[in-house]
């Protein structure tokens, strides 16, 4: 019973810690929500270490199942494609023939990213909850 007494005090001093840097490093002065969007652009764009590795999860079709798939990840949408989600680039290679498409970051989850980037993605799925 201790052992999940002192991981609940940590996950609640991490989960205070990660607030505080959003209130103070990421949505700090920002007065509206295309402000809020672009402070978590900002701040992802200069933590996300390029290209990584990601696991992309989409609900497939029929009784709620969920396909699972990796991906590379090479750089950050333009900005006017950030404002409701923030949107990553993917290489997706079909047929020998290689295209760059946003993804929403919301749904990947980081593979053997380093520390930077698995904070910086946590923190964005913390936000959108």
């Amino acid at each position: 019973m201790i052992p999940l007494l002192k991981q609940s005090i940590r996950m609640k001093n991490a989960d205070e810690l990660r607030q505080e840097r959003i209130d103070e490093e990421i949505i700090v002065d920002c007065y509206d929500d295309d402000e809020v969007m672009m402070g978590w652009y900002y701040y992802l764009e200069e933590k996300l270490t390029f290209p990584f590795t990601a696991r992309y999860r989409a609900s497939g079709k029929g009784r709620g199942k969920k396909t699972t798939q990796l991906l590379q990840v090479v750089g950050m949408a333009d900005e006017d494609e950030c404002n409701r989600e923030i949107q990553v680039m993917i290489l997706l290679q079909e047929d020998g023939v290689e295209d760059q498409i946003p993804v929403a970051l919301s749904q990947l989850e980081g593979v053997e990213v380093d520390g930077a980037t698995a904070e910086a993605i946590a923190d964005w799925h913390y936000w959108v909850g």
